[in-house]
């Protein structure tokens, strides 16, 4: 009876394991809201969405701001991020922007590429004919939030990140990380949250997953230290899974 009780007892554990895993995997189709804070100003909004087929995502951001704020801000953004899922993964495959700088004469059209070359273990940015060694930890500014949150949602320890840009790849040394706290969002306050903070050579960022959304990235700041500009999204409402 006792080796019985023992083989269910092991059983019992390996299937709570097994389904924990399970639940621990993001709500991976969402849509949600940013409000936009430039330098104190509220200054439009961000809307983020992520599709996934089979194993491939799409993370998808657009920041159009509204007319009257074009006084401040002369640009606007769509940018994609495809991310691949398999074997409890997540790869960062690619990124792409286009970016509109209206001045009062014209107006500017930029696009710009980050590709990973797994097959070579390059990432590219075939604008400016520039490369970097690939890292399976490599993300986007866009994409590296939502790292963390898989990261948080599968009970992992904080992988050695690395922050790929259009102008450097910086491996992420983090002064806070997975710090218990709470946070304000801009439909909410009070939130609890998982903090994360790390330093770059021009920027400080911040981000803060909340709890009760599933370690959604709610709220990241991005303080640009050379030319002193701050900017703050903060969720405008719970983000919408499907």
């Amino acid at each position: 009876m006792s080796i019985l009780l023992r083989n269910l007892t092991r059983l019992t554990l390996i299937s709570l394991v097994f389904s924990s895993q399970a639940l621990a995997h993001p709500s991976q189709n969402f849509d949600a809201e940013f409000a936009v804070r430039l330098m104190g100003f509220n200054v439009g909004t961000v809307e983020q969405k992520m599709r996934c087929q089979a194993d491939t995502c799409t993370l998808t951001s657009e920041a159009e701001p509204p007319r009257w704020a074009r006084r401040f801000i002369n640009e606007s953004t769509f940018e994609t991020s495809q991310i691949l899922t398999e074997n409890n993964q997540f790869r960062w495959l690619s990124y792409h922007k286009d970016l509109t700088r209206r001045h009062s004469k014209q107006t500017i059209q930029i696009e710009t590429d980050l590709i990973a070359d797994l097959e070579n273990d390059r990432i590219h940015f075939p604008q400016k004919d520039r490369s970097w060694p690939a890292s399976p930890y490599a993300y986007d500014t866009m994409t590296i939030a939502y790292a963390l949150q898989f990261y948080a949602l599968n009970g992992d320890p904080t992988p050695p990140l690395v922050l790929q840009e259009e102008k450097q790849q910086t491996h992420v040394k983090f002064n806070v990380a997975n710090q218990a706290t709470r946070t304000h969002l801009n439909y909410k306050s009070n939130l609890k949250a998982r903090y994360y903070e790390w330093t770059t050579d021009t920027q400080e960022i911040k981000v803060w997953l909340i709890d009760e959304l599933n370690f959604f990235p709610g709220r990241i700041e991005v303080n640009n230290t050379q030319v002193k500009r701050r900017v703050v999204l903060s969720l405008d409402a719970p983000p919408h899974f499907q």
